[in-house]
């Protein structure tokens, strides 16, 4: 059974941190409106030995969507607009930018609370999940292509 302590947080940020993933993960989100939080979970859940289903990720998704839509997203486009927006200025609005970026971490952050709560009721795997086996799910799902697929378990692992 997994704890009450928000694990997947730390995971994240350390798993951010690696070569390649912060980029990889950025460029699913921004071209194919892929979750962050939901691609480092599948990885996450998969260290964890707790396969994600279809069933599985539409609790997640069901959980999270309108957060993640109404103030997640919506504090990062606001933050883009005024890095854009302000370009020649950025100096003059970095503070405010910045705490956008904080409000904006501070969102990601309870809704990866909210992804490691849900996980906390389900079953650990007898036998090994492969690795990239519950991102596959995901990607699955955001309808992305093998070769982008490759190329993100290639950066990924």
């Amino acid at each position: 059974m997994l704890s009450t302590e928000n694990h997947f947080w730390a995971f994240s940020l350390t798993a951010y941190a690696k070569p390649h993933v912060a980029d990889c993960c950025l460029q699913l989100q921004d071209h194919y409106d892929a979750d962050v939080n939901l691609l480092l979970w599948s990885i996450w859940l998969e260290q964890q030995q707790i396969r994600l289903t279809d069933a599985r990720l539409a609790m997640a998704l069901e959980l999270i969507q309108r957060w993640n839509t109404d103030y997640v997203q919506a504090l990062r486009n606001l933050r883009r607009a005024m890095k854009r927006e302000f370009a020649q200025d950025l100096e003059r609005v970095a503070v405010v930018r910045d705490n956008i970026k904080q409000a904006e971490l501070a969102a990601e952050k309870q809704e990866q609370q909210w992804l490691e709560s849900l996980a906390q009721g389900w079953n650990v795997e007898a036998i090994e999940i492969l690795a990239g086996e519950n991102l596959q799910v995901y990607l699955d799902y955001l309808k992305i292509p093998l070769a982008i697929i490759e190329q993100v378990e290639t950066n990924i692992w």
